[in-house]
């Protein structure tokens, strides 16, 4: 998922914030903004997202991690999905959840690289630790934790 300057993805930055003025003119393409992005999950979404692309050695170090330690993922991987080049770099031909498991693999293995499937593994043969409805994974308490710890981040930065 290369992200590429089209009109639905200026529309998206015209509507972002920047310090606590909105934008008055809308962005052209072209021009340039200061942006940043955060990936909001949960050690229970992580865990699940590298066991299905191999990497089973670390699904248990994901399920521990602390809600600070997911949002310092979600950073990394909003930064890498604003620099699509880095991340190809790290992982040609990276798939949608690339961005995300090259910054989980980057704080729970050491290094950026690709994982170690290249297609996911079917849904199915999934541990039964791992498995949880949509419903299940939206009321994750973490999901709410790592929130808040990314808004008060966002707070701190005004």
């Amino acid at each position: 998922m290369a992200l590429k300057t089209t009109r639905s993805f200026v529309k998206r930055v015209r509507s972002c914030f920047f310090g606590q003025e909105r934008l008055a003119d809308p962005l052209h393409i072209g021009q340039y903004a200061l942006l940043s992005m955060q990936v909001v999950t949960t050690p229970l979404s992580l865990a699940r997202d590298l066991w299905r692309y191999g990497e089973d050695d670390l699904v248990v170090a994901a399920l521990v991690l602390s809600a600070e330690q997911v949002a310092d993922i979600g950073a990394r991987a909003g930064a890498l999905m604003l620099d699509p080049d880095t991340a190809n770099a790290i992982w040609p031909g990276l798939p949608r959840q690339g961005f995300l498991l090259i910054a989980a693999l980057e704080v729970l293995a050491g290094s950026a690289r690709p994982a170690k499937r290249s297609r996911r593994r079917a849904e199915k043969a999934m541990p039964v630790n791992l498995v949880a409805s949509e419903a299940a994974r939206w009321a994750d308490p973490m999901l709410a934790e790592v929130t808040r710890v990314v808004d008060e981040r966002n707070r701190r930065r005004i």
